[in-house]
């Protein structure tokens, strides 16, 4: 497998990070930049959520659970958003992004994201190896344990390792993306 090979895996991701949390920002009036900004941090958080409440009342953790949620999340902060004292003066019409600042801005996450993903390709060599510490296995288990079970709740993570109650409790939100992101695509848990 190469890297250009995994692309679609990659834009999948992406989607998967941005356009949930895009949707919230933009539904909360946050514009532009901001939005766009934000929008890795909403996707999180929703799907943290998400998958501890789909958990609770039994429901698999899938791209659907994910999309229902964001609809429900965006829909809600849109509606509070609305009714907020803060609509009025600079958060109602916030200042233009200028073609200068774009411009800057897309050229810096160009020039990050190629030095990122050349030092990534650099040190791991191949899309499907692994580092071998314990850390990563538990991590790649993690994720798999997600696929297999469809629980990607927090509340239960830690049942993989045979514990229960409180010591159960393990963060789970990168493991619920991963494995939404094996689901939409049939990566392996490596790649």
């Amino acid at each position: 497998m190469s890297w250009w090979t995994i692309t679609p895996i990659v834009v999948t991701t992406a989607g998967v990070m941005l356009l949930p949390g895009l949707l919230l920002a933009v539904a909360l009036g946050f514009r532009r930049l901001v939005a766009v900004g934000l929008a890795p941090l909403f996707s999180v958080a929703i799907a943290g959520v998400t998958a501890v409440l789909a958990s609770l009342v039994g429901v698999s953790w899938s791209v659907l659970s994910l999309l229902v949620a964001t609809a429900v999340f965006s829909m809600a902060g849109y509606l509070v958003a609305r009714r907020s004292p803060l609509r009025t003066g600079a958060y109602n019409s916030p200042p233009k992004d200028t073609v200068g600042l774009l411009v800057w801005a897309g050229l810096g996450s160009a020039v990050g994201g190629v030095l990122i993903a050349w030092r990534t390709v650099t040190l791991i060599g191949n899309p499907e190896n692994i580092a071998q510490r314990f850390d990563n296995v538990f991590h790649l288990n993690a994720v798999e344990w997600v696929v297999s079970t469809g629980d990607g709740s927090s509340l239960t993570l830690g049942q993989m390792t045979g514990n229960t109650g409180a010591a159960a409790v393990y963060p789970a939100a990168w493991h619920g993306i991963a494995a939404l992101v094996v689901q939409m695509t049939g990566a392996s848990v490596p790649v």
